[in-house]
């Protein structure tokens, strides 16, 4: 999955709120947009980052952002995903009976509801 860069930069304006964020230069600026390149999909990005306005009130390093993706995202194991400690995979998910939907098991996977 593409990640946009326009929506990299609308998560980095969610949080030019915080603390310290007016002091951050470009290569500050360019370090975070690298570390939210970093996860699986836009949906962990947002996830990210919606946790940190949540929960912090000074601008994240990138390695928060690093660390705070990857509680979110989904591992990879062989062609599926686990998720989190319960490692609950797509096909545990449709078996469920829940919808055989990629794009909805992956939102739950990073949303962090057990």
């Amino acid at each position: 999955m593409t990640i946009s860069p326009r929506f990299i930069e609308a998560q980095l304006e969610r949080m030019s709120g915080l603390e310290f964020f007016a002091t951050l230069n470009e290569s500050g600026r360019m370090e975070l947009a690298r570390a939210l390149s970093s996860a699986p999909s836009e949906i962990a990005i947002q996830v990210a980052v919606d946790e940190w306005i949540r929960t912090q009130t000074k601008r994240p390093t990138p390695a928060d952002l690093y660390a705070a993706i990857k509680r979110h995202a989904p591992r990879q194991c062989g062609s599926v995903y686990l998720r989190g400690e319960r490692g609950l995979c797509f096909n545990d998910w449709k078996a469920s009976g829940l919808p055989d939907d990629w794009d909805a098991f992956l939102a739950w996977a990073v949303s962090g509801q057990v």
